[in-house]
Protein backbone atom coordinates (compact mmCIF):
# COMPACT_ATOMS: atom_id res chain seq x y z
CA UNK A 1 0.00 0.00 0.00
CA UNK A 2 1.40 2.85 -1.07
CA UNK A 3 0.56 5.41 2.31
CA UNK A 4 1.84 9.22 2.30
CA UNK A 5 1.11 11.66 5.36
CA UNK A 6 0.34 15.04 4.57
CA UNK A 7 3.09 17.30 5.78
CA UNK A 8 5.95 15.09 5.25
CA UNK A 9 7.20 13.22 8.20
CA UNK A 10 8.65 16.01 9.99
CA UNK A 11 5.43 17.58 11.21
CA UNK A 12 2.98 14.75 12.27
CA UNK A 13 0.79 15.51 14.91
CA UNK A 14 -0.40 13.19 17.72
CA UNK A 15 -3.94 12.27 17.08
CA UNK A 16 -4.92 13.64 21.13
CA UNK A 17 -2.98 16.83 20.38
CA UNK A 18 -5.76 19.64 19.57
CA UNK A 19 -3.58 21.69 17.18
CA UNK A 20 -5.00 22.14 13.52
CA UNK A 21 -4.47 19.07 10.98
CA UNK A 22 -5.96 16.00 9.44
CA UNK A 23 -8.45 14.11 11.33
CA UNK A 24 -10.19 10.89 11.33
CA UNK A 25 -13.94 10.72 9.49
CA UNK A 26 -16.26 10.40 12.55
CA UNK A 27 -13.33 10.87 15.34
CA UNK A 28 -12.55 9.10 18.32
CA UNK A 29 -16.05 7.46 18.27
CA UNK A 30 -15.95 5.94 14.97
CA UNK A 31 -12.82 4.26 15.84
CA UNK A 32 -13.97 3.01 19.11
CA UNK A 33 -16.92 1.25 17.12
CA UNK A 34 -14.95 0.02 14.40
CA UNK A 35 -12.46 -1.82 17.51
CA UNK A 36 -15.08 -3.00 18.99
CA UNK A 37 -16.95 -4.20 16.11
CA UNK A 38 -14.12 -5.97 14.37
CA UNK A 39 -12.18 -7.39 17.62
CA UNK A 40 -12.79 -11.02 18.46
CA UNK A 41 -11.36 -11.49 22.34
CA UNK A 42 -9.21 -14.68 23.33
CA UNK A 43 -9.60 -16.18 26.75
CA UNK A 44 -6.38 -16.61 27.65
CA UNK A 45 -5.88 -16.40 31.25
CA UNK A 46 -2.21 -16.03 31.10
CA UNK A 47 -2.20 -12.69 28.71
CA UNK A 48 -2.82 -9.15 30.72
CA UNK A 49 -1.22 -5.93 30.44
CA UNK A 50 -1.58 -3.10 27.80
CA UNK A 51 -1.92 -2.74 24.22
CA UNK A 52 -1.76 0.36 22.81
CA UNK A 53 -2.65 1.13 18.52
CA UNK A 54 -0.76 4.13 16.93
CA UNK A 55 -1.53 5.24 13.50
CA UNK A 56 -0.78 8.22 10.91
CA UNK A 57 -4.29 9.68 9.20
CA UNK A 58 -3.19 11.55 5.88
CA UNK A 59 -4.63 14.58 4.18
CA UNK A 60 -7.32 11.80 2.44
CA UNK A 61 -8.54 10.53 5.89
CA UNK A 62 -7.22 7.04 5.37
CA UNK A 63 -5.11 5.31 8.26
CA UNK A 64 -1.89 3.86 7.68
CA UNK A 65 1.73 3.07 9.59
CA UNK A 66 -0.09 1.12 11.97
CA UNK A 67 1.99 0.43 15.43
CA UNK A 68 1.07 -1.61 18.07
CA UNK A 69 2.98 -1.18 21.68
CA UNK A 70 2.63 -4.79 24.31
CA UNK A 71 3.60 -3.50 27.67
CA UNK A 72 2.68 -5.37 30.96
CA UNK A 73 1.51 -3.61 34.03
CA UNK A 74 4.30 -1.96 35.34
CA UNK A 75 4.71 -0.48 31.88
CA UNK A 76 7.79 -3.04 31.15
CA UNK A 77 7.43 -4.06 27.19
CA UNK A 78 6.09 -7.75 26.50
CA UNK A 79 5.00 -9.77 23.87
CA UNK A 80 1.21 -10.87 23.73
CA UNK A 81 -0.18 -13.47 21.81
CA UNK A 82 -0.14 -12.99 18.18
CA UNK A 83 -3.94 -14.03 18.15
CA UNK A 84 -4.65 -11.03 20.13
CA UNK A 85 -2.83 -8.35 18.72
CA UNK A 86 -2.94 -9.14 15.08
Amino acid sequence: MDFKVCNGDYKILQYFNLGEGPVYSGEKSKILNTFKSNFKPITDRKENGLIRIRFIINCKGKAGRFRVLQLDYDYQEKEFNQEIVS
